[in-house]
């Protein structure tokens, strides 16, 4: 409760310092939260015995038109929040300190109201990790560094020109991406409620609106990317193996902020390889190389905010390969795309976010390009 109450009082105390320095379309908002965690695999072999609340301080900034995408989007709220949770028992799951970027993109604005699609992903700090020792029944977790990311849908009513008050429901997620074992990830759908003070918001009247049409100037593009994840085998504390992907796809523009991606995507998983080996798994070095390989195809939706883009990816494999359960697969990916090379090439840097339905893979790093 001292941390939540330390939360409310720097927000305040935030709030007092945009109103001094009059930071046009900047704003605060702190918003409390309640869940609880969902025991979404029955390999968890931890009780859950108590409710999860946290507090988070979202710093924000309303785009009104500085960038043409900004009104294509609908004039999303840009973010940067300081998030804390109490997971659970302080003794065996404790808490998560975490820094969370995020968007907020408006889905319907009738007067008064505003509903919000929130996406964000960060890093987060969990103060509890599975020990062989101290710790052995919380398999959920295996490392204290996390990624953390979290997807909302908020109502907000304005009640006065500073004051916005705001509800929704959220879903909060945490894992170490693989990188460390366990990693079954924590999730956690709560309620949240909370209020947005605005020294100086920007009226609807001088957003700048452009004579533009949403309509994509061409239809269809290419893209591909190579990127590179770890993830740890067997057992915690065990080596971890590196994760070689490559990946091209069809691009398909709906409009200038949003395009489809169907395309093809190979990995090269050294950990199953080497396992394989001293196991005598296989029987020979090719088929090792063609057991550790695998073959994907995938369908993605890419959004587009300026020069950064998120994309929902599904896909599925295809054939049978060595350690393979689950039919299915999802990644979460996030990009950053550099000024055109001759007006046609675009560069871009990404991270991915690989996961089976709710337990996360690995964590890649990659480049790419599209055109």
């Amino acid at each position: 409760m001292k941390k939540q109450l330390t939360c409310w009082f720097f927000c305040f105390l935030f709030s007092g310092v945009l109103s001094a320095q009059g930071l046009k379309s900047w704003s605060v908002e702190p918003t409390l939260h309640f869940g609880r965690i969902i025991k979404h695999s029955p390999k968890l072999t931890f009780d859950i015995t108590e409710f999860s609340y946290g507090a988070d301080v979202n710093f924000l900034y309303q785009t009104y038109g500085k960038r043409e995408w900004n009104q294509l989007q609908r004039y999303p709220l840009l973010g940067i929040a300081l998030t804390y949770y109490r997971l659970g028992d302080p003794d065996l799951i404790g808490s998560a300190y975490g820094i969370l970027p995020n968007i907020n993109i408006p889905i319907k604005s009738p007067k008064n109201w505003k509903f919000y699609f929130q996406m964000g992903t960060g890093v987060a700090y969990l103060t509890q990790e599975f020990s062989e020792l101290n710790n052995p029944t919380y398999n959920a977790i295996g490392s204290h560094v996390n990624t953390i990311a979290k997807f909302a849908f908020t109502a907000s009513h304005r009640i006065n020109n500073f004051w916005v008050l705001n509800g929704g429901l959220d879903l909060t997620h945490y894992s170490n991406g693989g990188s460390h074992l366990p990693n079954f990830g924590l999730n956690i759908p709560a309620i949240s409620v909370g209020a947005r003070y605005e020294p100086r918001p920007v009226p609807r009247k001088e957003y700048m609106d452009y004579e533009i049409t949403k309509e994509a100037i061409k239809k269809f593009g290419f893209t591909a990317h190579f990127a590179l994840g770890y993830r740890e085998r067997i057992i915690s504390g065990g080596p971890s193996y590196p994760v070689y992907i490559g990946s091209v796809g069809a691009l398909y523009y709906l409009n200038r902020v949003n395009r489809l991606i169907g395309g093809v995507e190979y990995e090269f998983n050294k950990g199953v390889y080497d396992f394989g080996i001293h196991t005598f798994q296989f029987t020979s070095e090719s088929e090792a190389r063609r057991k550790s390989s695998r073959v994907m195809v995938y369908l993605a939706d890419e959004f587009l905010f300026g020069n950064w883009s998120v994309t929902v990816l599904a896909g599925a494999y295809t054939g049978r390969f060595a350690q393979i359960n689950f039919p299915i697969y999802n990644k979460l990916i996030t990009r950053y795309y550099f000024p055109p090379i001759k007006d046609k090439v675009r560069m871009h840097v990404g991270l991915y976010l690989k996961s089976h339905i709710v337990i996360a893979e690995y964590i890649g790093i990659g480049v790419g390009f599209s055109l």
